[in-house]
């Protein structure tokens, strides 16, 4: 029996182009990739190792799909991220002074 490992990445882009809504829930392991099912017809093609992401009607046709857009679908597999914490202020802060100074010209 031959075990095979699914990296967190391809989990990820998987789960991406499921919330994002350009495929379906249905997965279906496919020798070394997982295939989704497109809504828009056709299939999405993931190495287990979320190194290449494919679309097309069957693996000989399927055209490989931008770095970015794998990217940008791993990202939003992550689901949401915890919000960045707001800068801690000064017990005692120091008094700032203005270094513009008003001029006055005379005649």
């Amino acid at each position: 029996m031959r075990v095979r490992l699914i990296r967190e990445a391809a989990r990820r882009i998987a789960l991406g182009l499921m919330r994002s809504g350009r495929a379906s829930s249905n997965i279906q392991d496919v020798g070394n990739l997982l295939r989704l099912d497109r809504i828009a017809g056709g299939y999405y093609w993931i190495e287990c190792s979320g190194d290449e992401l494919r679309q097309g009607p069957t693996l000989l046709d399927a055209e490989p799909l931008q770095d970015s857009f794998r990217l940008a679908m791993a990202r939003s597999g992550r689901g949401p991220q915890p919000a960045i914490p707001a800068p801690r202020r000064e017990l005692n802060p120091r008094p700032r002074f203005s270094v513009r100074r008003d001029v006055v010209f005379e005649r």
